[in-house]
């Protein structure tokens, strides 16, 4: 059978990478919110994202990321930057529903 440490082993690096996951989320909408929300298709924003990737891992990635955002971010930006675009769809989408016809 499977000894307890494996087990134990496995489900640590599956929880590593689910929340590596959501922590690669939360960057990603807190970029997009910042730079692209009201205007996707805004050239200095994509300049400044460019300049940001270019610096790749040899530079303080917090530092980066806090001169792109524009402020110093901490925990509760993080997690609302998850839950935030969740909470939006789902208004959205739930306002243009026939909910009477739903099985619940």
């Amino acid at each position: 059978g499977i000894n307890a440490e494996y087990g134990k082993q496995w489900y640590q690096r599956r929880v590593r990478g689910y929340y590596s996951y959501l922590w690669s989320q939360s960057i990603a909408n807190l970029i997009f919110y910042n730079l692209f929300h009201d205007d996707p298709f805004n050239e200095r924003a994509g300049e400044k994202l460019k300049e940001f990737l270019k610096r790749g891992s040899g530079t303080n990635f917090r530092k980066s990321l806090v001169e792109l955002v524009g402020y110093e971010f901490g925990e509760e930006d993080m997690i609302a930057a998850l839950v935030e675009p969740i909470r939006v769809f789902n208004n959205s989408y739930l306002d243009q529903q026939d909910i009477s016809k739903k099985w619940w």
